[in-house]
């Protein structure tokens, strides 16, 4: 759904969060079409290689949060690495198995919240860093294994990616 923006001396104001000007990250376009059965994600499916695939989107379950990506970074250790295969992945990730949707720092809004989940809410702006699915549509977090953080409106989507 469309976000009404206006602007306002030069900062676009969006669901009464400011926002610095010319950041509209959040915002989905109105040709972005949402499907909630399918998602896109980049996965590697070899050394070497990746994909752009469509995968179902995860439900969280007991404490997981379901957060939709707004923005994504590059580790410069191991997204790079796994590319790379400078890390073998038996070895430095054996709980992984290919093809496995790359990424693990990322911003976004939590969407939806499994049971006995507290001190979050859906809607709310957050961080997570976790190994995989930040290159995803959607990022699935257990939040008592995994980081995820809340972002105050002074941070962009932008910002809280390289924290």
């Amino acid at each position: 759904m469309m976000q009404n923006l206006q602007k306002t001396k030069g900062k676009e104001i969006s669901n009464g969060n400011q926002r610095k000007k010319g950041d509209y990250s959040g915002v989905r376009r109105q040709n972005e079409k949402m499907n909630p059965k399918q998602m896109r994600a980049v996965r590697l499916v070899d050394v070497g290689k990746l994909e752009l695939q469509k995968i179902p989107v995860p439900e969280p379950g007991p404490g997981e949060a379901l957060i939709r990506v707004v923005r994504a970074s590059v580790c410069n250790g191991s997204d790079g690495a796994l590319y790379s295969g400078h890390r073998e992945i038996p070895i430095a990730y054996p709980w992984m198995v290919l093809p496995w949707t790359i990424g693990h720092e990322c911003a976004g809004e939590i969407v939806a919240l499994g049971p006995e989940v507290t001190g979050f809410r859906v809607g709310q702006r957050v961080a997570s860093l976790r190994y995989g699915a930040a290159f995803a549509d959607y990022q699935l977090v257990n939040i008592a294994r995994d980081a995820l953080f809340p972002l105050p409106d002074s941070l962009t989507y932008d910002e809280a990616t390289f924290i």
